[in-house]
């Protein structure tokens, strides 16, 4: 099967970045199918994961958000 983006299932976005004390606002294209999401026309596979802050100390937290950074799209 062929992937395609139906126009029902065509989003359009406005997303809020928070970044380094700032904010930006961004206009973003989104449509999926059953394996991936493509945003701005370039098809991608999100990887996720997450902080289990009851685990982790204050202390530990920006190590573990620093090593997120590495490797995933979302937390």
């Amino acid at each position: 099967m062929a992937w395609s983006c139906c126009m029902s299932n065509l989003w359009h976005r406005d997303i809020l970045w928070a970044r380094g004390g700032s904010i930006r606002l961004v206009t973003a294209s989104v449509c999926y199918d059953r394996k991936a999401i493509n945003i701005n026309g370039q098809r991608r596979i999100l990887i996720s994961g997450s902080l289990h802050y009851p685990r982790s100390t204050p202390k530990m937290r920006p190590d573990l958000i620093q090593k997120a950074k590495g490797g995933l799209d979302l937390i």
